[in-house]
């Protein structure tokens, strides 16, 4: 190394390299082990990486359909009764159907208007995902975490109801988009169905 004085400052030249080259891994292994070492890494990561999008996908199956407004209005048509009357009398069962125009349906299930928001939460912090072998295709059955009142109807010819029965039960409800939101659009009768371990929102 030669020194040269300019001024008030000294200046260096390096008349030999003294690393080796980067790209010489023959002559330096250490380099090369450290690459696979990487690459290795690099591996692991992409593995944990598309297994937690898997994972993640997996979670909220119960709201990858999207449903329109109709459905859910549908839903409440058909499963809230919105009228006060005596549950126990099937003459008064008969009106409210009549009414609303739900005689075509032989076998129906309602529960309480003031249970709606409830419902709603099986398809949200409230509700978990079915097991998977009690689930359709399309896997998005939610069940309450707690029981609700419902009534089972039988309704045959002439809008007559033959059957009133009353129940506090589990709800089973399949769990749509609706406009950005995960609501209810399909009700199943609980068949003794078992909740998973995933909430219906996917947490």
């Amino acid at each position: 190394m030669r020194r040269f004085k300019r001024g008030n400052y000294c200046f260096f030249r390096l008349e030999h390299q003294l690393d080796p080259p980067i790209d010489s891994t023959e002559q330096h292994p250490q380099y090369r082990q450290r690459l696979l070492i990487s690459t290795d890494e690099m591996n692991v990561l992409l593995v944990i990486t598309v297994m937690f999008a898997l994972l993640h996908l997996g979670k909220n199956q119960s709201c990858t359909t999207k449903s329109g407004q109709d459905e859910y209005k549908d839903f409440v048509k058909k499963h809230f009764v919105q009228k006060k009357f005596d549950r126990k009398s099937r003459v008064q069962w008969k009106k409210y159907i009549e009414d609303k125009g739900l005689c075509h349906r032989e076998e129906q299930s309602f529960l309480e208007q003031e249970d709606q928001k409830n419902v709603e939460a099986i398809c949200g912090v409230k509700g978990h995902q079915v097991q998977d072998i009690y689930q359709p295709k399309q896997k998005n059955l939610c069940i309450s975490t707690g029981k609700m009142i419902m009534y089972h109807l039988k309704v045959e010819n002439k809008c007559e109801v033959t059957v009133c029965r009353r129940e506090k039960t589990p709800v089973v409800v399949a769990c749509n988009k609706v406009a950005n939101k995960c609501l209810p659009v399909h009700f199943q009768e609980f068949a003794k169905q078992k909740a998973g371990t995933t909430s219906c929102n996917g947490g």
